[in-house]
Order: structure tokens, then sequence, then C-alpha cells
């Protein structure tokens, strides 16, 4: 479905090389702000992770830093 928000998809958030949380999407994590994190979002089955979409960055991986709340969303391709 376009558009549709995908439940029960891995995400994890690292700090210094360590995970620190993880879960299933839909997922909150509090953060520390303007402390770096790297969160992770990964595709499973016939839906791969596309970008992300608040930079279209295609890399599933990516480095954060917030200073107030903030929502992030990762945007999969399903096939058929």
């Amino acid at each position: 479905m376009n558009g549709a928000t995908l439940k029960g998809y891995w995400t994890q958030l690292w700090q210094n090389g360590a995970t620190v949380a993880s879960g299933y999407t839909p997922a909150a994590y509090t953060l520390v702000n303007g402390q770096t994190y790297t969160i992770e979002a990964d595709g499973w089955n016939n839906c791969a992770f596309d970008h992300w979409l608040d930079n279209g960055s295609t890399n599933n991986m990516r480095d954060i830093s917030i200073t107030s709340n903030a929502s992030l969303t990762a945007v999969l391709k399903c096939g058929k």
C-alpha cells in the first residue's frame, strides 16, 4: 500500500559503536540533546529500505543529533 505505516520492522539506535536501544516499528527512543547517535532502519521480506523521508538519504544507517523532539521516517519499497 502506498503511504501505509508498516509495523514490525527492526530499528536500532547506536552510540559510539554500542547499541543503546532497539525495537520494532513504530519505535520511540529517548536521546540526550546534543549527543550524536546512529539510527538504523531495516527492511524485511519483500519490503526493502529505500530512503529517509526528511533528507532523501538511501543509507539505512544515519547519524543524528537532536536539540528538540524529532520524528524520523524510513521509507520502504515493497514488491509484490
